[in-house]
């Protein structure tokens, strides 16, 4: 059974192909004085992936792109996909390298020879996502209490007395009206029609008159709310980007 992570604890994971990397890059994270840290060491990614199973959920993974026998970038989206609530931080001593993050999941971006100038950045924001992961969301579904992960959602359709939570895994149908919701969730989930809010985080892309979600979901914004949407918009990608 795979292993749940203890949330007071800020699990780290370090991946790099050579001994002398690693080092410096955990003494840069442990000069930040983290409290509860706790840092597992891998040179080898293939005996990391045969560990996955012992990875906690809500790990913060520095990998280096450039790895003996894969990409690291491969690995990251191996990760993205198994475990829960992991934030992905990139290092690599090679720029022409970073066009290619983009293909998986991350948080940030560090150059080598910058990492000690970086590290605190990265992990200021990888820290604050972890906030957001974690926060959960309670319902009454039929007369249950259902917990959510608030981050997973997708988006929220209100249809004539039924509001549907749909996210990658599933998809919940409860009474609740969209402003009762607006306020029980983060403030990145945005109200961009009158049957509709979607998880900003979810967003690939942003037009005029629609979102466009992960898995190519789109979703309409109504003229009513354009401008209220716009102004919202970029304040969370001015905060989280």
């Amino acid at each position: 059974m795979k292993k749940k992570g203890v949330l007071h604890m800020t699990n780290i994971i370090i991946l790099d192909d050579q001994e002398s990397h690693i080092n410096d890059i955990e003494n840069q994270v442990r000069s930040l004085a983290i409290d509860d840290l706790h840092i597992r060491k891998y040179q080898n990614e293939e005996q990391f992936i045969k560990d996955i199973d012992n990875i906690p959920e809500y790990s913060i993974f520095l990998i280096d792109i450039v790895l003996s026998k894969n990409s690291g970038i491969e690995v990251a989206k191996f990760i993205n996909t198994y475990i829960h609530g992991a934030i992905v931080i990139f290092i690599s001593s090679y720029l022409d390298k970073v066009v290619d993050i983009y293909d998986a999941q991350h948080y940030y971006f560090i150059y080598k020879p910058e990492l000690e100038k970086r590290l605190p950045i990265a992990f200021d924001k990888a820290m604050k996502n972890l906030k957001n992961f974690k926060e959960t969301l309670s319902i009454d579904v039929k007369g249950k209490t259902v917990v959510l992960h608030s981050y997973d959602i997708l988006y929220l359709e209100r249809q004539r007395h039924t509001t549907t939570i749909i996210d990658n895994k599933q998809e919940l149908k409860c009474s609740y009206k969209l402003d009762e919701m607006s306020n029980k969730l983060p403030s990145y989930f945005i109200r961009c029609h009158r049957s509709y809010i979607i998880n900003a985080k979810k967003v690939i892309e942003q037009k005029r008159e629609e979102f466009v979600l992960e898995n190519h979901i789109t979703i309409p914004i109504s003229r009513s709310y354009q401008k209220q949407v716009e102004k919202l918009f970029q304040e969370f990608l001015m905060e989280h980007l």
